[in-house]
């Protein structure tokens, strides 16, 4: 035998393996790997179940955003209201308690009169200007007197006493030497059993703001 025919020892039964058939399988393998991918390209994606469902809830979100504005307006609406009604219930109380508050006016003692008192001609002239009566030689308004012989004509003040509010009038207190004999209305000639006189403003109690105000119906005004 040949040196070069002479098989190694040791290695009996083991063929070599082929080396194209092993580049061709692999390139088979890779073929089919680039098929598989074409497929994959050519096949159409399916709709995904997730995506239809978030397409449906875009309108719901909508919807909520406007409910969620008109339930802020309605709040809004109501808010305005209240402060409106705050703003006006503070102007008010303002208006009528504040700016037209009246003080508080005191008075001096009433003097009532009637027929047959103890009192001369003299302590009633004393007495009318103690009142703030003003003795005149014509009477024109309201707070003013003469003085006759026996007698004495005056103009009573409107004033609102106690228990009713009388206007003014025309009166003559006829004396009997000390005492009062008759009180008689000038405007009817009608005797008066009771005749009261207004009473002297005595203070008047102002408001914080120095202010002084005194009610004046609309009837005494010319």
């Amino acid at each position: 035998m040949a040196g070069n025919d002479r098989e190694p020892i040791g290695r009996k039964g083991k063929p070599t393996r082929p080396v194209k058939q092993k580049v061709s399988r692999r390139r088979y393998e890779d073929d089919d790997d680039y098929d598989d991918y074409d497929d994959y390209e050519d096949e159409e994606p399916m709709p995904r179940k997730g995506k239809g469902k978030g397409k449906g809830r875009k309108p719901r979100g909508k919807r909520g955003w406007l409910w969620l504005l008109l339930k802020l307006a309605i709040v809004f609406a109501v808010l305005i209201a209240i402060y409106g009604i705050y703003l006006d219930q503070k102007i008010r109380s303002r208006i009528d308690g504040k700016v037209w508050q009246l003080p508080a006016a005191v008075y001096g003692r009433m003097v009532n009169l009637e027929p047959d008192m103890t009192i001369s001609k003299n302590e009633m002239v004393k007495l009318l200007e103690a009142t703030q009566y003003r003795q005149v030689s014509k009477m024109t308004r309201p707070g003013e007197f003469t003085v006759q012989a026996n007698s004495i004509e005056m103009i009573r003040r409107p004033f609102d006493f106690p228990d009713s509010k009388e206007g003014q009038v025309r009166a003559r207190l006829t004396f009997d030497g000390d005492h009062l004999a008759t009180i008689v209305n000038m405007e009817n000639n009608r005797q008066f059993g009771f005749f009261r006189l207004d009473p002297r403003l005595i203070t008047m109690i102002s408001s914080p703001n120095g202010e002084q105000r005194l009610f004046c119906a609309a009837q005494w005004f010319p």
